[in-house]
């Protein structure tokens, strides 16, 4: 029906069986000798097509067929698009006759024109009818249900369940692989580190005995270990990481300690240099002293932490975070910020009096130091 190579996707054709309603299954299978890889069912679906009802049974010239109509997807994938038994009959209709009305012969008018002939009234007959033979159709929709798409579902579940053990089988296996590369690979770094950039922010003997376990622990991946379990690996990793997972931490916390301090000056100085700008003349003394006292406190605050960060050995952890001097930074800011934003007061305007008004004013005087009578 659909050729191995056909170009025209998605293709419909369909097939008519005379004098069948269904009940029955259809079968969708490779044709025979076709090109298919060696294992497949040549099966490709398998469907149950109801028993349809005729609608039509008994008339005059009945007949009907059942009309499947397949399609070739998209995909090369043929299915059954749907099923429909097509009645046909005929029936006889009456049609009415119509007559011809008479009509009057044209008389002479006054000036000499002729009138149009008018019907005359026809009296009230008895209606003629012919009879003519109709050919009807009718097409109705037949259920049908899917049985199985190539492969039973025992050997779909068979052929899934292979499939999920073939994954955790790989899985398992690559796993053991990226947990050994991963041991390898910390070791390797961290050596090399623990040796040079890393080695200030872990205490000296402590450091050379990590530096031998992980030497031992690189000879035993090329020795005894070559072919060890996932478990093995994992544990090994996490054991090194509970201690080189801090030394990491300090390292990125000296890093950026000192940029915070750096900021902390740049916004000290900021605010001084907006306090002597013209634009905030306009603030009182006592918002002036606030602004100085508050930078005053978190320069305090800042400078102690410093010459902590500066004494201590950096193999020891400060007794702050990176999280404390970020609040401190941000609580600043949020209690000098509406100072500085304060708008500038609205001058107040005095009006003079009107020259009416100052009249009123020194006669109310005179009034006033007139003795009493």
């Amino acid at each position: 029906m659909f050729p191995i190579k056909s170009t025209k996707v998605p293709n419909k054709k369909s097939i008519t069986f005379n004098n069948k309603t269904g009940g029955m299954d259809v079968q969708l299978k490779y044709a025979d000798g076709a090109e298919i890889l060696p294992g497949l069912p040549t099966v490709i679906a398998q469907y149950t097509v109801a028993g349809a009802k005729l609608k039509q049974e008994g008339s005059d010239a009945h007949s009907y067929e059942l009309c499947y109509d397949i399609e070739n997807t998209l995909h090369q994938i043929p299915v059954l698009k749907e099923v429909n038994i097509i009645e046909k009959w005929q029936v006889e209709e009456k049609i009415a006759i119509k007559k011809p009305a008479p009509v009057v012969p044209p008389t002479d008018a006054k000036d000499g024109k002729k009138e149009e002939p008018v019907p005359a009234p026809v009296p009230e007959t008895e209606q003629s009818f012919e009879t003519k033979l109709k050919k009807k159709q009718t097409t109705s929709a037949v259920n049908f249900s899917f049985s199985f798409f190539g492969m039973v579902p025992e050997d779909i579940k068979k052929g899934v369940d292979t499939e999920a053990e073939m994954h955790k089988c790989d899985r398992k296996f690559l796993d053991l692989k990226e947990s050994k590369n991963q041991l390898e690979t910390v070791c390797y770094k961290w050596r090399e580190w623990l040796q040079g950039k890393m080695a200030p922010f872990m205490e000296e003997q402590a450091c050379k005995a990590v530096v031998a376990e992980i030497t031992k622990t690189v000879d035993w991946l090329y020795d005894e270990g070559e072919n060890s379990t996932f478990e093995d690996y994992t544990k090994r990793y996490t054991e090194f990481m509970k201690v080189l997972e801090p030394v990491k931490k300090r390292s990125i916390f000296h890093e950026e300690v000192p940029q915070r301090f750096a900021l902390f000056k740049t916004c000290e100085q900021w605010t001084r240099d907006q306090l002597a700008l013209e634009k905030l003349a306009h603030l009182s003394d006592e918002q002036r002293k606030s602004v100085n006292d508050k930078l005053a406190l978190y320069a305090e605050l800042m400078e102690k932490m410093s010459v902590e960060f500066n004494t201590l050995p950096k193999h020891q952890d400060c007794s702050f975070t990176m999280g404390d001097i970020d609040s401190k930074l941000r609580i600043m800011k949020a209690e000098i910020d509406p100072i500085l934003a304060t708008p500038v007061p609205a001058p107040i305007i005095v009006e003079e009096p009107k020259p009416e008004e100052k009249k009123d004013e020194a006669n109310d005087a005179e009034k006033k130091d007139e003795p009493m009578p």
